[in-house]
Order: C-alpha cells, then structure tokens, then sequence
C-alpha cells in the first residue's frame, strides 16, 4: 500500500511589510519671514527649483523647515537670473545662522532682507 504524505502546508503568509515613508510634516515649510538666505542664481528658473530639491537632500538638517523662494533679477546687460532663496527667517540672526551652518557646510549664501 502506497502511503499518501499529507499535502504540505500553505506558507504562510509573508509578513505585512511597512510601507517605507516619510515622517509626516507637522507644517508647511515656512514661506514668510523678514529674511531669506540667498544660496546661488541660476540663469533659468527650472534650473533653480532642481537646485532647490538638491540642496534639501544635501542640507535638510538646514533648510528642512524652509521653503523654496525663487527671486527672479534683470540684470540688464548680463541677462536674466533666478536667486534661490530660503524663505521663513523671522529674523536677521536666524538667517545668519542658517548661513553660517550652510558655509560650514561648504555652500556659499547670503542674508538678504525681505
């Protein structure tokens, strides 16, 4: 008589993986403020948001809390610039300090006020 093994068991099913995201932001990037932090001008305005997104991923811990503030500036004769700024210091020290960091850093900038 031939012996039939029980059928095997279904695996289990694989754990529930969690979906890998970022913490939720409890705000807004700060947009207002006195003061910005100008990082560099680019000559087109597309340029300068993709520069943007790289300095967040190179500076987060910097500019984390700080929104994107795009100054476009004719500059006559050497044409058209758009200033990347770091919008949301309420003040001139606060600025200061970011810049100070981003120098640290290796990233040259400059307060400007509103």
């Amino acid at each position: 008589c031939r012996f039939r093994s029980a059928p095997a068991p279904e695996p289990a099913a694989p754990a529930a993986v969690a979906e890998v995201t970022r913490p939720a932001a409890t705000a807004e990037p700060a947009s207002g403020g006195a003061f910005v932090v100008q990082i560099m001008a680019l000559r087109a305005e597309e340029t300068a948001r993709s520069a943007w997104e790289a300095l967040q991923a190179k500076h987060g811990t910097i500019l984390g809390g700080h929104a994107l503030d795009i100054e476009r500036a004719d500059l006559g004769a050497k044409g058209i610039f758009y200033r990347v700024r770091a919008a949301g210091f309420d003040t001139k020290a606060a600025a200061q300090s970011a810049c100070a960091n981003l120098k640290a850093a290796g990233q040259d900038c400059i307060v400007k006020a509103r």
